[in-house]
Protein backbone atom coordinates (compact mmCIF):
# COMPACT_ATOMS: atom_id res chain seq x y z
CA UNK A 1 0.00 0.00 0.00
CA UNK A 2 1.39 3.74 -0.88
CA UNK A 3 2.66 5.62 1.74
CA UNK A 4 2.44 9.21 2.11
CA UNK A 5 4.55 11.88 3.52
CA UNK A 6 2.90 14.84 5.85
CA UNK A 7 4.30 18.03 4.05
CA UNK A 8 4.78 20.56 7.26
CA UNK A 9 2.77 23.77 6.27
CA UNK A 10 4.16 25.83 9.23
CA UNK A 11 6.68 25.72 11.64
CA UNK A 12 4.22 25.21 14.65
CA UNK A 13 1.87 22.47 12.59
CA UNK A 14 3.79 19.05 13.26
CA UNK A 15 4.44 18.10 16.56
CA UNK A 16 7.33 16.05 15.75
CA UNK A 17 10.22 17.41 13.94
CA UNK A 18 10.32 14.16 11.69
CA UNK A 19 7.49 13.56 8.59
CA UNK A 20 4.95 11.25 9.82
CA UNK A 21 4.18 8.64 6.96
CA UNK A 22 0.81 7.96 6.52
CA UNK A 23 -1.54 5.16 4.63
CA UNK A 24 -3.51 5.90 2.15
CA UNK A 25 -6.76 6.30 4.03
CA UNK A 26 -5.14 7.86 6.38
CA UNK A 27 -3.67 10.38 4.00
CA UNK A 28 -7.55 10.89 2.60
CA UNK A 29 -8.84 11.53 6.29
CA UNK A 30 -6.63 14.00 6.94
CA UNK A 31 -7.79 15.93 3.67
CA UNK A 32 -12.01 15.50 5.06
CA UNK A 33 -10.55 16.93 8.46
CA UNK A 34 -8.68 20.19 7.16
CA UNK A 35 -11.86 20.62 4.67
CA UNK A 36 -14.27 20.13 8.22
CA UNK A 37 -12.48 22.82 10.07
CA UNK A 38 -12.88 25.63 7.39
CA UNK A 39 -16.90 24.32 6.91
CA UNK A 40 -19.72 25.98 9.92
CA UNK A 41 -20.74 23.73 12.29
CA UNK A 42 -23.73 23.29 10.37
CA UNK A 43 -22.65 23.15 7.10
CA UNK A 44 -20.03 20.23 8.73
CA UNK A 45 -23.89 18.51 9.76
CA UNK A 46 -25.29 18.79 5.98
CA UNK A 47 -22.12 17.29 4.56
CA UNK A 48 -21.64 14.39 6.88
CA UNK A 49 -19.00 12.36 7.61
CA UNK A 50 -16.72 13.64 10.19
CA UNK A 51 -17.56 16.75 12.46
CA UNK A 52 -15.09 19.54 13.83
CA UNK A 53 -14.35 17.29 17.24
CA UNK A 54 -13.67 14.02 15.28
CA UNK A 55 -11.39 16.15 12.99
CA UNK A 56 -9.45 18.03 15.58
CA UNK A 57 -9.02 14.65 17.62
CA UNK A 58 -7.82 13.02 14.28
CA UNK A 59 -5.58 15.92 13.46
CA UNK A 60 -3.59 15.44 17.11
CA UNK A 61 -3.22 11.62 16.59
CA UNK A 62 -1.30 12.70 13.34
CA UNK A 63 0.93 15.27 15.00
CA UNK A 64 -0.52 18.58 14.47
CA UNK A 65 -0.52 20.82 17.40
CA UNK A 66 -3.77 22.69 19.33
CA UNK A 67 -1.94 25.96 17.89
CA UNK A 68 -2.06 25.36 14.40
CA UNK A 69 -5.33 23.83 14.74
CA UNK A 70 -7.03 26.82 16.99
CA UNK A 71 -5.41 29.04 13.89
CA UNK A 72 -6.95 27.49 11.35
CA UNK A 73 -10.56 27.49 13.28
CA UNK A 74 -9.79 31.26 13.40
CA UNK A 75 -9.02 31.33 9.74
CA UNK A 76 -12.27 29.83 8.94
CA UNK A 77 -14.32 32.67 11.01
CA UNK A 78 -15.31 30.83 13.49
CA UNK A 79 -15.71 32.89 16.78
CA UNK A 80 -13.76 32.60 20.30
CA UNK A 81 -16.51 30.85 21.49
CA UNK A 82 -16.88 28.43 18.90
CA UNK A 83 -13.84 27.53 18.92
CA UNK A 84 -13.48 27.09 22.66
CA UNK A 85 -16.72 24.14 21.87
CA UNK A 86 -15.25 22.72 19.93
CA UNK A 87 -11.80 21.82 21.12
CA UNK A 88 -13.39 21.23 24.56
CA UNK A 89 -15.81 18.85 23.53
Amino acid sequence: MPKFIVSVEKSYCINSKERKTLSVPEYHQKKIALSTLKMSITGAKIAGGMNHAEAIKFLISIGYTMKWIKCSLEKAGHSSTEIQQLISS
